[in-house]
């Protein structure tokens, strides 16, 4: 359902550069309340073994379905993601003590998503973001997404210092110009 560059190689690739953010977020964890925005095949949360709520915000069924099966102390909220439809309102605004975003921001309004994220956390939670800019599925890419990733930790910067940043190459030879970022914010 994902198109063409969406093969079992890209999704190996996927899974690889979205565990980059593991030993990052092993410092931020555990939490009480955890939303992870497009966890797809990789939630990180969960595999984590956060023992806090943890929520999803997913709009592929596939993947929601798959990921029910981490039990019932998991909130699916399966609202599209906010370059689609209106955002998820369910989450109440500064109750989120950490928000993981891994590989979204191409496909979605990147702006009107860090908004949310700055909108759900707690003053002193935690933003991490994971993407590799401009790389993905390109038929499925926002015209709002991030071009440069200097877009990403420019505009995270207005409601959140900027706590860790890290610029990760490919260890594929074939994919070294794509570097995956990776920014930890935390709300003022």
């Amino acid at each position: 359902p994902y198109g063409p560059g969406f093969d079992t190689a890209a999704r190996a690739r996927m899974i690889a550069a979205s565990a980059l953010i593991d030993p990052i977020l092993a410092k931020y964890l555990p939490v009480q309340r955890a939303v992870e925005i497009g966890p797809l095949f990789n939630p990180h949360i969960t595999l984590r073994n956060n023992p806090g709520e943890r929520i999803y915000i997913e709009k592929d069924s596939h993947a929601a379905r798959w990921l029910r099966q981490y039990g019932t102390s998991i909130r699916f909220d399966l609202a599209s993601l906010p370059d689609h439809a209106a955002l998820d309102t369910t989450i109440p605004e500064h109750s989120i003590d950490l928000v993981v975003v891994s590989h979204v921001l191409n496909y979605v309004d990147y702006t009107r998503c860090i908004d949310y994220c700055a909108h759900i956390l707690r003053p002193g939670g935690y933003l991490i973001i994971s993407n590799i800019t401009n790389h993905g599925a390109p038929e499925h890419f926002s015209k709002k997404r991030p071009k440069r990733m200097s877009d990403i930790i420019g505009y995270a910067r207005q409601k959140h210092d900027i706590v860790e940043k890290h610029i990760v190459p490919s260890e594929e030879p074939r994919h070294q110009k794509n570097k995956t970022l990776i920014v930890v914010a935390q709300k003022r």
